[in-house]
């Protein structure tokens, strides 16, 4: 059964949702290589590489590498899993991620949705969905059926907003 997760951006921008839709070990963090770069303007405290989410065929999961600041679930911080960086598969320090919890990296907190069953249509790639004002490059394509949403290939990218 094929799953997908969605973080929602919690705070000023609550329409910013990123998503995950196909299996694989994806870095949050300031550095531009991390599949979703948080920048330093926007979170003071997330490291270059915060923490890795796993995407399996059936499970989400969270996973700190040693940041600074940490990785929490609904308040609990999440082990240091830091031996365990690369692995494919969960691992002990592996916190899942579910519909309705609260993930917080750094400062930035993310409304979870894990959708299964195929919730969104896959193309093959994980794709981050930002507001069409947040973001203009020239891989940004308009979604079609809705007008205020772009979605991005899963490339590093800035969340920078294009003012």
């Amino acid at each position: 059964m094929a799953i997908s997760l969605v973080l929602y951006l919690n705070g000023e921008d609550k329409e910013q949702k990123f998503v995950f839709d196909s299996p694989g070990l994806y870095t949050i963090g300031r550095d531009p290589g991390c599949s979703l770069v948080i920048t330093k303007s926007q979170d003071r405290a997330v490291s270059r590489v915060h923490c890795k989410l796993l995407i399996t065929d059936k499970d989400a999961y969270l996973r700190d590498i040693g940041s600074r600041n940490g990785t929490f679930i609904n308040g609990t911080p999440i082990e240091n899993g830091e031996k365990f960086t690369d692995s494919l598969s969960p691992q002990p320090s592996d916190r899942p991620v579910n519909t309705g919890d609260i993930v917080r990296i750094g400062n930035s907190i993310f409304d979870a949705e894990l959708r299964r069953g195929g919730g969104l249509k896959s193309s093959g790639q994980s794709t981050i969905i930002l507001p069409a004002y947040g973001y203009s490059g020239p891989d940004a394509k308009n979604r079609g059926d809705d007008s205020d949403v772009l979605i991005l290939p899963n490339t590093p990218k800035s969340l920078e907003r294009a003012d």
